[in-house]
């Protein structure tokens, strides 16, 4: 059955995370909207902003077609933040994303930033989901870290190009 899900305005003036889920309570404001038809015709716009002491946003924004993909995110949240908790590595610092995919859906171009403390990562190149495969440009910088009890690396160095099916890459 075609089903239409449409939201024209969506706003939570607060939203509060309890410290299980967050690590420390955290209080949100929400605003955005969408709609969504199929996995080949959605568009989303969402933005979270914290309301308490650390300052903290949240955007993502997706339109898909299908013939086009556009979407990007972008996260910044200060140290010990609830991304960082949501993932079990309260010690991992400020963090910072920044994601972008755009074109057709056997081109996607894709880039990825994230810095989170000292490691800082990067991807760009393209993706055909039809086909399933990828041509990306990877690297990652870190000096000691130690995000999580028995979790730490003295530093980390990688450069790498991934090429293929998204499954099984050579890299």
């Amino acid at each position: 059955l075609p089903v239409t899900i449409q939201i024209d305005r969506l706003e939570a003036a607060r939203v509060e995370l309890g410290a299980a889920l967050a690590g420390a309570p955290v209080a949100l404001r929400l605003r955005g909207g969408g709609r969504f038809t199929s996995l080949l015709r959605a568009s989303l716009q969402l933005d979270a902003q914290r309301l308490d002491a650390v300052p903290a946003t949240y955007r993502a924004q997706a339109r898909l077609s299908a013939q086009q993909i556009l979407v990007q995110v972008d996260l910044d949240e200060g140290a010990g933040g609830p991304l960082a908790n949501l993932a079990r590595l309260p010690g991992l610092g400020a963090l910072a994303v920044h994601l972008q995919l755009s074109g057709p859906r056997n081109a996607l171009a894709t880039l990825l930033d994230v810095s989170a403390g000292g490691l800082r990562a990067h991807a760009s190149g393209t993706v055909d989901l039809p086909d399933r495969t990828a041509m990306l440009d990877l690297s990652l910088q870190s000096p000691a870290m130690s995000p999580r009890a028995g979790l730490s690396w003295q530093s980390v160095s990688l450069q790498a190009r991934a090429r293929g099916s998204l499954t099984a890459p050579s890299t």
